[in-house]
């Protein structure tokens, strides 16, 4: 077995072994690393990534998942963030809760922060875009939430809300730390750089559409500067 000075040493790129293993996804080789030398975690490779960040950044969860409780108290805020959204870019929606789990206040910062590119996007305003994750083919629990708030109206109801998904109890989470805000930010957020609202309604996402408005009814009558009055009838013309 190398010594422990010998497993730091950096490539060209200046990766360690633990970057490339993590890169690789080779969790076995991970471990033992680890193993022999725990200060591998806290030495960035290429592009100055943390491990962690890299192995999320290439798709591998089961190693992020591993190597993210073991150097949590070693990442910068930055590391936190991009890990983050890495997490969500790839589908590693158990990962980002994990994320938001780690303090309060990293809680309440993750879920206002916003991507460098592209436009400064929050992780709702990334999750509202993807409809497929929530299997929204129907707006069965959509509609169940504007019969509350409009008797009489018609949805067919093909679909429960399934509070065991992932992707969902993290919209849920966000939308949670969001809320903790006074009114009028949590308007400033919804808005830009677009309202996420109508991005939803536009791409028929309406799991997590009920998710938002279900714990802030008031969201119904939000309007989009661009648009015309927000009727959410309007947008299901069809289905009523």
């Amino acid at each position: 077995m190398m010594d422990k000075e010998d497993l730091a040493l950096q490539d060209k790129n200046g990766n360690t072994a633990l970057c490339i293993a993590a890169a690789a996804g080779s969790l076995e080789i991970v471990q033992l690393l680890i193993e022999a030398n725990n200060s591998l975690l806290t030495i960035r490779g290429g592009a100055n990534m943390a491990p962690p960040y890299m192995a999320a950044l290439l798709g591998q969860s089961e190693i992020a998942w591993h190597l993210y409780p073991k150097s949590k108290n070693m990442m910068e805020k930055t590391d936190l963030e991009c890990l983050f959204f890495s997490s969500i870019n790839y589908g590693l929606y158990d990962l980002a809760l994990q994320l938001l789990d780690t303090d309060p206040d990293s809680a309440r910062a993750l879920a206002k922060a916003r991507t460098d590119r592209p436009k400064g996007k929050t992780a709702l305003h990334i999750l509202a875009r993807r409809p497929s994750i929530f299997g929204s083919q129907s707006p069965g629990m959509w509609g169940r939430l504007i019969n509350s708030f409009l008797p009489g109206v018609k949805f067919p109801f093909q679909r429960k809300l399934n509070q065991a998904d992932v992707a969902l109890q993290l919209v849920q989470r966000l939308w949670e730390e969001i809320l903790k805000d006074e009114h009028e930010n949590v308007m400033n957020l919804i808005n830009y750089p677009s309202n996420l609202l109508f991005d939803a309604t536009e791409l028929g996402n309406y799991e997590f559409l009920a998710a938002l408005m279900s714990s802030y009814p008031e969201l119904v009558w939000e309007t989009d500067e661009k648009k015309s009055y927000y009727n959410p009838c309007r947008s299901f013309a069809s289905s009523c």
